[in-house]
């Protein structure tokens, strides 16, 4: 897997993030969402866990799965890198 973690500061959303890699046909996704305590049982159980446990909250609002495998070219690896520059504001 390659993992992001966008962290609280970061200029862009974890969705907007990924809306815009999905603007241009790349299939990243939330990962870590939601987090296991608000999946039955356990928000049946515990409703109030994400009060409890705000590190998993910010981490289930911030990460990112991108694509990878031997169908992701060095094509496709130039253009997702290009768009994460766009997206944090970096230099090309």
């Amino acid at each position: 897997y390659v993992v992001l973690e966008l962290s609280e500061n970061c200029p862009v959303s974890r969705d907007d993030f990924i809306e815009a890699l999905h603007a241009e046909n790349i299939r990243a996704r939330k990962y870590f969402w939601p987090g296991c305590h608000k999946m039955k049982p356990y928000r049946q159980l515990y409703p109030h866990a994400g009060l409890m446990l705000p590190v998993t909250e910010s981490v289930a609002r911030g990460v990112v799965v991108l694509p990878t495998g031997t169908a992701v070219d060095r094509d496709i690896i130039a253009t997702v890198t290009s768009i994460i520059r766009v997206l944090l504001g970096a230099a090309p």
